[in-house]
């Protein structure tokens, strides 16, 4: 048995909201069309027959019950209590006032859309670039910007968290979640938080151990860190890096380099620069586009330098 598409949906350019417009087939049969201009006015929709109208009507009178049951205003009583009892369409429509049963019916397929696009984009998102939420700042979310979602990647920000959280203070969003949760998964992860306990850092055997000094690093891991600005082609070069400082800081980690903050990283890369270069490195982390996530190192380099060419 044919069902109910939506096809050819596209939001438009509305002078007074979001405008939209879409088809509805029964199998190749065209049904109806509908358009919301978004200059206020009702909803236009334009059916093929009659006999068509009743098909679309009768197909989805039940979705748009439920729906106008969840989205009213649980205050308009008499209106809420008549679509309850409405046994069909025609007779739910007959105690609408101002939109119409159909009117009702395209509002809910243009929400049910948006949500499927902005899903599918988070998705995307969430794949692109690891998204992390903590349990200090539940319903909002922080993104590793140049960690791709893989395996690796994700077992290398755990390890990072685990450093100074314990399992249960942060939640890397996945594909899957999305899927289950679609657009309300921030909300659920956010609330999940506060349905058990969360355990603090100074209750936590995941204790961050005694820090050492940075400059008390091996000559192997120096050369690791000066490879991360360094031009790869001329290490001579002068020095100009743009570093993601969380991505950055878990890289160095891996080479048992304890730098855990931005200014780990300054007084890293200071030490390591000047002693390949024997020149001073500045650091720009101000303004709108280095903020808190990324820093740039800049220096003259080896060749400009006292020890150079």
């Amino acid at each position: 048995m044919s069902k109910i598409k939506i096809t050819n949906f596209k939001t438009l350019r509305g002078n007074e909201g979001e405008a939209y417009q879409f088809d509805v087939k029964l199998g190749r049969l065209r049904l109806a069309s509908f358009l919301y201009d978004g200059w206020g006015g009702p909803t236009t929709y334009d059916f093929s027959s009659t006999a068509s109208e009743e098909t679309l009507g009768n197909s989805v009178f039940d979705e748009v019950k439920e729906y106008l049951i969840k989205t009213l205003d649980q205050d308009d009583e008499d209106f809420l209590a008549a679509v309850k009892a409405s046994k069909n369409y025609k007779e739910l429509n007959s105690h609408c006032r101002y939109v119409s049963f159909f009117e009702w019916y395209g509002g809910m397929i243009y929400e049910r859309k948006c949500a499927e696009q902005d899903t599918k984009k988070l998705r995307r998102d969430v794949i692109k670039k690891i998204h992390i939420m903590y349990a200090k700042d539940p319903g909002k979310y922080s993104v590793f910007n140049k960690l791709a979602y893989t395996p690796e990647n994700v077992t290398r920000v755990r390890h990072h968290c685990l450093k100074t959280m314990t399992e249960s203070e942060f939640k890397i969003i996945t594909p899957e979640m999305v899927d289950e949760h679609g657009m309300d998964v921030m909300e659920v992860l956010g609330e999940s938080f506060n349905s058990k306990p969360v355990a603090t850092v100074a209750k936590s055997s995941l204790m961050i151990p005694a820090k050492k000094d940075l400059r008390d690093i091996t000559q192997e891991q120096k050369e690791f860190a000066f490879d991360l600005v360094c031009d790869p082609d001329d290490w001579k070069a002068p020095i100009k890096a743009e570093l993601d400082i969380a991505s950055t800081c878990l890289a160095l980690q891996e080479q048992g380099i304890p730098a855990l903050s931005r200014s780990d990283l300054i007084s890293l890369f200071d030490d390591v620069i000047i002693h390949f270069t024997a020149t001073h490195p500045k650091f720009d982390y101000g303004g709108t586009r280095w903020t808190t996530k990324a820093i740039q190192v800049i220096a003259e380099g080896y060749r400009m330098g006292p020890a150079g060419p």
